[in-house]
């Protein structure tokens, strides 16, 4: 048996919940059987799945991270980093080595930090260099897709050797097949996450208003006050996972899970895990031009462009005929669930971390 601690340095992430709660929930759910698995984090006792829990104190966070690591006697350490954290973090691997501990460190890479949405060439490779700068002190660095080792590789192709590319999965649980027995066959889109720019949510609500079809959508998370003013959106309120499987229970039909993410620095094979979550709650999905092109011909994706009436229009009405054939989507979404699944996708990470 393997003892591996996963580590989450962003004290606010658990409790803001959604896409990094569901991360860490997605990386306990692939824990395989020879790995037991202890998390430590603020708020580390609100997560879901089989795992020890560990809650650091806002206060003392630090000063407990390294109480934690010197008492301990894990094989391995995976870290959700912050850009501040990676580095103290790497201070404290060279402390531990000093005391003859060495375990396994893996570095978790969602991002590189600081340059999310920032266009200048020259700052954003200022931020690539501080960004990689600490992965020597690693053993792995765990990326979540191949745009993040491609942009590290070709600054430093000395370091391809450790980085281990997995991608965000999808959940297998049981109550998926009461929610695919809803009918596709009436449009309702639904929002599950938080309003953060890349999305431009705002902007995909008006063009929706504007196209006077009707079309109704339901935004679920953090930070949409201000979209009560459209008269086709129904603001909800954050929900647990539990929650919003509740909703779509409750709806006449299954609601369309909408990613209208922006052009990411030209990166168009973005596979944001909120696509992971629809699929996992069995939604089809309507997707901008910008991410998931390697989804292509599945039958429960849709890619069109809201910046473009006509191409929105048409799009969305050969989506309505496919979606005319429920079994054929349903089969479809189940195939991607079990392909994409987190314990698919993270085979490679647990694999380096075998004693």
């Amino acid at each position: 048996m393997t003892d591996v601690l996963y580590l989450n340095l962003d004290k606010n992430l658990i409790k803001n919940g959604l896409g990094g709660k569901r991360h860490i929930e997605g990386i306990i759910e692939s824990c395989p059987g020879h790995i037991r698995l202890s998390v430590a984090s603020v708020d580390a006792h609100n997560l879901q799945g089989n795992y020890s829990v560990i809650n650091l104190d806002r206060i003392y966070f630090y000063y407990q991270i390294f109480l934690l690591m010197r008492r301990s006697n894990f094989s391995a350490v995976i870290v959700r980093k912050t850009l501040f954290g990676m580095y103290l973090f790497a201070g404290l691997l060279l402390i531990l080595r000093l005391y003859k501990q060495q375990p396994k460190a893996v570095i978790e890479f969602n991002g590189i930090s600081g340059d999310f949405r920032i266009k200048n060439r020259l700052i954003r490779f200022i931020f690539l260099i501080i960004n990689i700068i600490p992965l020597y002190f690693y053993d792995y660095v765990y990326a979540v897709n191949s745009n993040i080792r491609d942009r590290i590789v070709k600054f430093q192709s000395n370091l391809s050797e450790k980085i281990l590319v997995c991608a965000n999965g999808c959940f297998i649980v049981n109550n998926q097949r009461c929610i695919a027995s809803k009918p596709y066959s009436k449009f309702q889109f639904v929002f599950y996450g938080s309003n953060q720019d890349k999305y431009h949510l705002y902007d995909f609500c008006m063009h929706i208003n504007k196209l006077a079809e009707g079309y109704h959508i339901d935004l679920i998370g953090y930070g949409f006050e201000s979209f009560n003013e459209f008269k086709n959106v129904r603001v909800l309120g954050a929900m647990s996972s539990t929650q919003f499987t509740e909703y779509l229970m409750s709806q006449e039909c299954i609601p369309i899970g909408i990613i209208p993410l922006d052009n990411l620095f030209g990166q168009v094979n973005i596979v944001p895990i909120k696509a992971m979550d629809y699929i996992s709650f069995g939604l089809p999905v309507l997707h901008s031009v910008h991410c998931l092109h390697s989804f292509r011909g599945n039958l429960s994706f849709c890619e069109a462009d809201i910046y473009n009436p006509s191409n929105f229009k048409s799009k969305l009405a050969h989506f309505s005929k496919i979606l005319d054939k429920p079994e054929s989507v349903r089969s479809n979404i189940e195939e991607l669930r079990y392909k994409y699944s987190w314990k698919r996708n993270l085979e490679p990470l647990w694999s380096a971390l075998k004693d």
